[in-house]
C-alpha cells in the first residue's frame, strides 16, 4: 500500500508502515539465502540459522481463515526444518492470531512501539572525533555486520543470525538500502540501515557499541538514515523501537502510532 501526500487516517498509516515492516523482514532474510513459505495467511520467513532473532519471523499476509489454523502450521513450517521462530502481530489487525496464541500457551517476548517520523530530521553538530559515512556494500559489509553484532547480540544465536543477515553485500547494496556508519577516533561505534518500500522507509538495524552508547551516536545513525529514507521518496519513515531506544527516536520527532508484539510458541 503506497502512502499519499498528507496524512492518513490513523487505521490506514498503522496498516501500511505493518506491511513495510513486514516487507522489510522479507528483504532481511532474501538477501542473506534464506526462503518464504506462505502457509494458512501467514509468511514464515525461513533464515539461514535456526535462531528465532529477526530470520525466522511469521506474519500475516493475507486472509486467515482460523488463528488456531494459523498458529499451527507456521509451528509445523519451522519445526520441519528445525528452526525456531517468532510470530509478529501487529495491534492494528492481529487481535486474533494474539488470542490465539495466548489461549495457547505461546508467550508474549517483546512489545516494541511503532515510531514514525513525518518529515526529514535537521541535522545536529557531531561531537569531536565523530565522524558519519555512507557504508560501501563492499568495503563495509564487515564494518556494519561487526558493529550490529556488538549491539544486538546477547548469545551465540543471536550472533550467528546477525552474521547470517550480513554475510553478503545483497543486505546493504539495493537502491532501496542505505546503510551508514559512525566511528569515534576511527573505530566503528554505530550503525543504522533504511529500507524504502511502498513509499515508506523502514529503519533498521540501529547498534550502538555497549563502549560508545550515550554518545549520540545512535541518534546519528538513525537521523542519516531517516533523511535517506525521505531522499529516496519516502513519505513517511518508521521504525520499532526497542526499550532502549524509544527515548532517543522521540527525541528526534518520532511518534508512536501503534506496537507490534513478538510472540513465542510454546514447546512441542
Amino acid at each position: 500500500m503506497a502512502m499519499s501526500e498528507g496524512e492518513q487516517p490513523a487505521a490506514d498509516l498503522i496498516a501500511a508502515v505493518h506491511d513495510a515492516t513486514a516487507e522489510a523482514y522479507r528483504a532481511t532474510v532474501l538477501r542473506s539465502g534464506g526462503h518464504e513459505v506462505d502457509i494458512a495467511g501467514l509468511s514464515c520467513f525461513v533464515g539461514t540459522t535456526p535462531s528465532p532473532f529477526i530470520v525466522n519471523t511469521a506474519v500475516r499476509s493475507g486472509r486467515v481463515a482460523s488463528a488456531e489454523e494459523a498458529l499451527r502450521a507456521a509451528r509445523a513450517t519451522y519445526a520441519s526444518v528445525g528452526h525456531a521462530f517468532l510470530l509478529m502481530a501487529s495491534d492494528g489487525s492481529d487481535r486474533d492470531l494474539e488470542a490465539a496464541a495466548e489461549g495457547t500457551g505461546w508467550r508474549m517476548v517483546l512489545e516494541m512501539p511503532v515510531m514514525v517520523s513525518r518529515g526529514a530530521l535537521p541535522d545536529v553538530p557531531r561531537a569531536p572525533g565523530v565522524v558519519l559515512r555512507r557504508a560501501d556494500p563492499l568495503a563495509d559489509l564487515e564494518a556494519f555486520r561487526d558493529v550490529a553484532v556488538a549491539g544486538f547480540a546477547t548469545d551465540a544465536d543471536e550472533v550467528a543470525a546477525v552474521q547470517s543477515v550480513f554475510s553478503r553485500p545483497a543486505s546493504l547494496e539495493p537502491a532501496d538500502t542505505a546503510a551508514f556508519i559512525a566511528s569515534v577516533d576511527g573505530e566503528d561505534a554505530a550503525a543504522a540501515l533504511v529500507f524504502v518500500t511502498q513509499g515508506i522507509g523502514i529503519v533498521e538495524w540501529v547498534a550502538t557499541a555497549a563502549a560508545f552508547r550515550r554518545r549520540g551516536l545512535g541518534a546519528a545513525v538513525t537521523r542519516a538514515a531517516t533523511n535517506a529514507g525521505f531522499e529516496r521518496g519516502a513519505a513517511i519513515v518508521a521504525l520499532q523501537a526497542s526499550p532502549m531506544g524509544k527515548s532517543v527516536y522521540a527525541d528526534l520527532g518520532f511518534e508512536v502510532i501503534s506496537s507490534d508484539r513478538l510472540w513465542f510458541p510454546p514447546a512441542a
